[in-house]
């Protein structure tokens, strides 16, 4: 998303001081969201799209924002961050393994720590990849690739 050239600074928001600036990409975007209150916000920041087909993901704190009357709900501290991505859903998780409706090219599952780190790789040769028996510890995301651009992510809890 941050490829592309078109890039929306200073979007809307439902609450007053939470910035959005939004990077459109071809099936997916990005919102970066700045709390500039001196409080911590917890409500509906920014209305969303609602598709069945798509969902949102805060990549920097790596959950799932659902979506509520057509808005986010987000948790931001003061002068907190979240980068929110509208994903295609291609990946969901069941039991031990990874399920994709799709498999991307040159396509990779990866876990990762809250802080982005990768904890372990696995190549994807079909639509369910097994996780391993014992989770990496610190492991909170699961993220699909395809190449080194991100496909979808999940949520582990």
């Amino acid at each position: 998303a941050f490829n592309d050239r078109r890039a929306y600074p200073l979007t809307s928001t439902l609450p007053p001081r939470v910035y959005a600036n939004q990077f459109p990409a071809e099936s997916q975007s990005i919102s970066m969201l700045y709390n500039e209150r001196q409080f911590t916000v917890d409500e509906l920041v920014l209305t969303v799209l609602s598709d069945p087909g798509y969902h949102y993901f805060d990549l920097l704190h790596c959950r799932e924002i659902p979506v509520q009357n057509n808005a986010l709900s987000v948790l931001l501290h003061p002068g907190d961050v979240a980068a929110v991505a509208r994903l295609p859903k291609v990946l969901s998780l069941q039991k031990n393994a990874v399920a994709l409706s799709r498999i991307p090219q040159n396509a990779v599952i990866t876990l990762c720590d809250i802080d982005g780190k990768e904890l372990w790789r696995q190549s994807v040769k079909s639509n369910r990849i097994a996780l391993p028996a014992s989770l990496p510890q610190g492991a909170v995301a699961v993220k699909l690739f395809a190449g080194k651009y991100l496909c979808d992510a999940a949520s582990l809890f």
